[in-house]
């Protein structure tokens, strides 16, 4: 219950003052239009049902925001908060099967790790497949381990709600991880049965999904979602082995250590060992392993797909502290990286109050959290005095713990304070929406995006607008002229600069600014 309160509280603390950027803005939209729109099967966009995502997390965050007054981005990330704080708690409970040690590590490398910490901040929908990969490996684990049959019943209705969030691949992705567990595990018959009751609860959700699409918008629509949540999956290409490489980035820490601990001790993971830390470490590794293979076979890859194997990686970095991993390596790296995060940490506290006082000095072309750096500094500083105060008193394997702890603490604070704010600045759309919004407002103009959209960059405007709006959506020059004087349109500066220039000198500008990284120019075709 602490593990799952203080992931809750790190996964929500400031997230009030946060904007809604990229993928966000789709899921705030999606918000808004079913309280104008009502409770459907799907997310609406522009009043169309999307039917990429069934309409379960934005039914959690209509309900978030009822309950709090309105959407922002804590009422639309609490949801995956949630979702966040089981996962670390399922974390902790699989460790725990090994000793409490293991499954403290497994938490703390989870925090240690941007990608997990991001989506748990943000409406993450791979975020709640996460939490249902996590329980079920608990369940069937647990269940192998103290010989639990009850619990086995649960694992339908689990990969039931992983399809309820994510459609098919949110039921595939922790299938595979039942598969891959008792595969691994030599029970070859338990891993075909498996698979088989998977199949069917796959096959019932997909008809029922099916025909509850029929019910709601006719054979038309019922296989427009079969295209977008099956056939569309294989259509954009990315390199095979674009989990494996890229993973380097997003998931570190935990990816990179994984596969120390994973390579320095292939010899013991493909014997014949009796050692339960090691037949452990295999599981995981296959956990890990069936995920990023099976997701690399369609074309259609994100990095965000594969966010369920950070809970298996992170155990498995658990075992770096470990001894049934000791060889020549591994205590070599172990001590290389207890001083590195020793000295990172060290710096990171004396970097709070240094970038308070430059901060407050310079004027910054991107925001950052000023107010927070000080506090931030405070709570680091007295939590490094108490572990430094106890350690005297601590075993060997407490103290590394205390200090990978502190290295968890550290990297939270440089999030909120530095790295969150600064990707907001860079991202922020809110500025130009609300110059131009005022400006349609005032007019009661009609709005045009030209070249952009729809589900693009529009989406970014339409997430800061009171209410839902829809826009229309032009792409040629000669559909500006045919506009009225009054309508605005919207357009990326460097389509604006290729229009005509008998069309360009007609253009009033309303107001130029930015949404996300991209320069964007607001005006009205005024011809003379």
């Amino acid at each position: 219950m602490l593990i799952f309160l203080a992931g809750l509280f790190v996964f929500t603390f400031a997230t009030s003052y946060l904007e809604f950027l990229r993928m966000d803005c789709r899921f705030g939209v999606f918000a808004n239009e079913m309280k104008e729109y009502g409770i459907g099967l799907f997310p609406t966009l522009y009043g169309k049902a999307y039917t990429d995502y069934p309409a379960t997390q934005t039914i959690l965050i209509y309900l978030s925001s009822r309950l709090f007054g309105g959407l922002s981005m804590f009422t639309a990330s609490l949801p995956s908060a949630i979702a966040g704080a089981l996962t670390l708690s399922f974390i902790y409970l699989i460790g725990a099967l090994r000793s409490r040690r293991v499954g403290f590590y497994g938490v703390i490398f989870s925090f240690l790790t941007y990608g997990f910490l991001s989506a748990a901040r943000s409406p993450s929908t791979d975020i709640f497949i996460t939490a249902v990969t996590a329980c079920v490996f608990y369940i069937t684990h647990n269940s192998e381990e103290r010989n639990a049959k009850v619990p086995l019943l649960f694992i339908p209705f689990l990969l039931a709600a992983g399809f309820a969030f994510r459609g098919p691949i949110g039921l595939i992705i922790p299938a595979a991880v039942i598969f891959a567990y008792y595969a691994v595990s030599g029970k070859y018959k338990k891993a075909v049965i498996g698979g088989i009751l998977s199949g069917v609860v796959l096959l019932l959700c997909v008809a029922a999904f099916y025909y509850a699409a029929l019910h709601q918008g006719g054979k038309e629509f019922a296989d427009e979602i079969i295209n977008s949540q099956i056939h569309s999956r294989m259509s954009k290409q990315k390199h095979i082995f674009y989990y494996f490489t890229d993973a380097f980035g997003v998931y570190s820490l935990a990816y990179p250590l994984a596969l120390i601990v994973i390579v320095s001790s292939w010899k013991k993971l493909f014997s014949r060992s009796d050692d339960k830390d090691i037949k452990f470490i295999k599981q995981l590794s296959a956990w890990a392993f069936i995920i990023m293979l099976g997701l690399s076979v369609p074309g259609t890859k994100h990095m965000r797909y594969i966010l369920p194997v950070i809970p298996a990686l992170s155990l498995i970095c658990a075992f770096i502290f470990e001894e049934a991993t000791n060889g020549s390596f591994i205590p070599f790296f172990r001590r290389f990286l207890i001083k590195t995060v020793m000295i990172l940490t060290f710096i990171c506290a004396i970097l709070f109050p240094i970038a308070h006082i430059v901060f407050k000095s310079i004027t910054l072309p991107i925001e950052v959290n000023i107010a927070f750096l000080i506090p931030a500094f405070i709570l680091l500083a007295i939590t490094m005095s108490v572990y430094h105060s106890l350690k005297k008193n601590m075993t060997p394997e407490k103290k590394s713990l205390g200090l990978l702890a502190l290295a968890a603490l550290s990297f939270v604070l440089l999030d909120i304070s530095f790295i969150e704010p600064l990707y907001q600045g860079i991202e922020s759309s809110s500025a130009f929406v609300k110059k131009t919004e005022f400006q349609r407002i005032l007019s009661g103009s009609n709005l045009f995006f030209y070249r952009t959209g729809p589900d693009g960059e529009d989406i970014k405007y339409m997430v800061n607008t009171e209410r839902p709006v829809i826009p229309g959506f032009i792409s040629s020059p000669d559909d500006i002229e045919a506009l009225s004087a009054t309508d605005i349109i919207i357009s990326g500066e460097s389509e604006f600069d290729k229009l005509p220039p008998e069309i360009k000198d007609n253009c009033l500008s309303v107001c130029r600014g930015k949404m996300g990284h991209r320069k964007f120019i607001s005006f009205q075709y005024n011809p003379k």
